[in-house]
Parts: C-alpha cells; sequence; structure tokens
C-alpha cells in the first residue's frame, strides 16, 4: 500500500477478516505504532496498541514479522525488544487495517 513519508498509510474501507484487530488512532488515522527508547537510549522498544481479538495469535504473528523476537503481552499493548515500527506498518496495512 502507498504510504506517505511520515508513515501514514490510507485507512481500509472494509476490516480485514481476521481472529485479531488493530484499532487506529482517533487523530490523524495513524497505526498505534511506537518507538520508545529505554535505559538511557540504549534500549530500543517497538509497542503496537489498541489491539483486541485473539492476541496469542497476533503475538505469533508479530514474531515472525519482528525476526522471531520475543513478544511481550502488556496490558493494552504488545511490546518487542528492537526497531520494527516501520515493519509493523508496512505489515499491518498490507493485511487491511
Amino acid at each position: 500500500p502507498p504510504r506517505l513519508a511520515n508513515g501514514w498509510f490510507k485507512p481500509p474501507t472494509a476490516a480485514p477478516d481476521l481472529p485479531f484487530h488493530v484499532e487506529r488512532s482517533s487523530v490523524g488515522q495513524f497505526l498505534p505504532v511506537y518507538t520508545d527508547y529505554r535505559a538511557g537510549g540504549s534500549l530500543k522498544v517497538t509497542i503496537l496498541r489498541k489491539v483486541s481479538g485473539d492476541i496469542s495469535t497476533l503475538k505469533h504473528d508479530m514474531s515472525v514479522v519482528c525476526d522471531r523476537a520475543p513478544i511481550d503481552v502488556r496490558p493494552g499493548r504488545l511490546e518487542v525488544k528492537g526497531d520494527y515500527a516501520m515493519r509493523l506498518r508496512n505489515w499491518l496495512a498490507g493485511l487491511g487495517f
């Protein structure tokens, strides 16, 4: 899907038929993928928020996209160590979110 320089993808007209769902942000309709810098900036963590449905399936699929990196399930979000933000945005847009 076409992407703007700021990472924005056009929202789909219909939700994909998948066991999980990722809701876009209310302002700007961005995919809720964020990068957090921890441990004084030496550790990058990619965060996927606004998820619902079958989280275990989403966690498995997300791990494949993120080079089999371990995924931490936190309340309301999934976290993976490393900078996978653009890769996750491209994957989610390709799924139809």
